[in-house]
């Protein structure tokens, strides 16, 4: 299962998916990630989202300055919890290669990403054009921004 580390927990990542180990974690020696001052909204739509469900989650859920270690998210889809709890340290993992991918991209290169969002425009037949491509032969911000664009402009996140 492919996984994406934020702070201080692992260098390398493996994904079940490919045969190949995948290294998707930036090494971050005696830095922790950079904490975001309040919760973000979830960058995709996602079935089986938790974001409607975000206040009777957070009632139930411990603060995150109670963790002595740090959060472990095996299913991220949106990334709804992640982005409330807003832990120090996180490993963020799903099968879904195409979903770590974008957020490895948005941890390491977000401001390519929003440049490159940019160039797309909304139309039938460009849409069904840029679902067509292969996503592996695609640069790795181009990749990451074909999938924010499909879910953002299919229907119910679902292409």
């Amino acid at each position: 299962m492919p996984r994406l580390t934020t702070g201080v927990a692992s260098r390398h990542a493996t994904a079940i998916a490919q045969p190949r180990p995948l290294a998707l974690a930036k090494a971050a020696e005696a830095e922790p990630a950079r904490a975001l001052p309040t919760p973000v909204e979830p960058l995709l739509k996602w079935a089986g989202g938790k974001s409607k469900l975000m206040p009777e989650l957070m009632a139930r859920l411990p603060s995150t300055r109670q963790w002595t270690g740090g959060y472990f998210e095996p299913f991220i889809g949106g990334a709804a919890v992640f982005l409330n709890l807003l832990p120090k340290r996180a490993v963020l993992s799903d099968v879904n290669a195409e979903l770590v991918h974008l957020y490895t991209i948005v941890r390491d290169q977000p401001e390519a990403l929003i440049a490159d969002l940019h160039r797309h425009t909304y139309e039938r037949q460009y849409y069904y054009g840029v679902r067509a491509l292969d996503p592996t032969t695609l640069d790795p911000i181009e990749r990451a921004s074909r999938m924010v664009f499909l879910n953002r402009t299919c229907f119910n996140g679902l292409w």
